[in-house]
């Protein structure tokens, strides 16, 4: 750093000689070579004074930036950690949803099977009953029928009977002949 004063310092002072500044006298080497030290012993006596000051502030600056640069690493890391976990998690409802479909799809599906099924099943139920009601009710109609059919050939076989007087005696004696045997 010093040497850099230095040459910046001869390098000014070149510039300047180099020009007619002084009212017609010319600077020389020799000229600045005073200005030059008292310039670096300033130099010299303001970085001694403060160099621990500056050592201290750019050290104190130094573990602060580290400190929150490894604190931002950590936050990094954590993040994706997060980040990480919340893709999985994504990919995760994604596959559950898929598979939440895919068994309301299938329940969907036997539930109009088993409607169908149990639809067939009642249609087939209630045909066979109403066939079997049906056959109850001709069965009850026959058997009425046949039961007023009877009563009706009692009841003109009695009126035959009792109004003619010989159908009475054969009746009667065949009726006898019968029970004798």
């Amino acid at each position: 750093m010093l040497k850099f004063a230095f040459v910046f310092t001869l390098f000014i002072a070149d510039v300047i000689a180099s020009g007619d500044a002084h009212g017609g006298h010319q600077p020389t080497m020799k000229d600045l070579i005073a200005p030059t030290f008292n310039f670096v012993i300033l130099f010299g006596f303001l970085l001694y004074k403060i160099k621990a000051p500056m050592k201290s502030f750019f050290d104190t600056k130094s573990k602060k930036i580290s400190e929150i640069l490894d604190r931002a690493q950590v936050k990094s890391k954590e993040a994706q950690v997060l980040f990480d976990l919340n893709t999985r998690k994504v990919k995760e409802a994604d596959n559950d949803a898929a598979n939440i479909l895919k068994a309301a799809e299938e329940d969907a599906r036997k539930f109009a099977m088993d409607c169908d099924k149990e639809a067939k099943d009642k249609t087939e139920k209630l045909k066979s009953e109403a066939i079997n009601r049906v056959e109850a009710e001709k069965k009850v109609m026959i058997n009425q029928l046949n039961k007023e059919l009877v009563d009706e050939v009692i009841m003109k076989s009695k009126k035959i009977i009792s109004s003619d007087n010989k159908v009475k005696t054969d009746l009667t004696t065949k009726a006898v002949k019968e029970i004798a045997q």
